[in-house]
């Protein structure tokens, strides 16, 4: 098979993104054999994006984020504490599929690290 290269011009958050989650989820493969595939799938009709905006959610990753929030909301509960109004409207977002983890978990990381 003949090789060559192929540039793509990405913002470094979407690469680290990609990256990260491709060494989350795809241990035995590097990202460049994952995008490879990506664009097979693309290309022989497998795999639809839709042109509205990004993906969304499988019922699988719903259910997971579903599980999460309650699991972290009945921790937070456990400790004594309550969960504010704007967290539990943002729960809902993500839970929902509407926004992406780092959009969830932005505004507590800002809090932490004082930002």
């Amino acid at each position: 098979m003949l090789e060559v290269n192929y540039t793509l011009r990405i913002d470094q958050n979407s690469r680290d993104r990609f990256n990260n989650a491709v060494k989350t989820k795809e241990r035995h493969r590097n990202p460049s054999q994952v995008m490879r595939e990506l664009m097979d799938a693309y290309a022989d009709g497998r795999l639809v994006i839709e042109p509205s905006g990004p993906a969304k959610p499988s019922e699988d990753e719903l259910r997971l984020r579903r599980e999460a929030v309650e699991y972290a909301h009945g921790s937070v509960a456990l400790e004594g504490f309550a969960v504010s109004r704007a967290a539990q409207d943002l729960a809902q977002r993500f839970m929902r599929g509407e926004i992406s983890k780092e959009e969830f978990m932005a505004p507590s990381f800002d809090v932490v690290h004082g930002r």
